[in-house]
């Protein structure tokens, strides 16, 4: 019985240790879907409102780049 005692003891450090691995992937792993997450949200919360509220919805490229030559830009 004394040396499954021995088992037990040398094998708790390194138990605890995965289980610290463990938490700590899954907290970077959550924090990483959480900040990615949170872009994605905003990107289409702004959608073609830049900013300040404006929206600029232009049918070509064309048309937004003489819109760009009118406002002096």
């Amino acid at each position: 019985m004394g040396k499954r005692q021995v088992m037990t003891d040398s094998f708790r450090p390194v138990v605890h240790a995965l289980v610290v691995a463990a938490l700590l992937l899954a907290t970077a792993t959550v924090m990483l879907v959480t900040v990615n997450a949170a872009r994605a949200a905003n990107a289409l919360a702004i959608g073609v409102c830049d900013a300040f509220g404006k929206g600029y919805d232009f049918v070509d490229v064309e048309d937004a780049r003489n819109n760009v030559a009118l406002a002096g830009w």
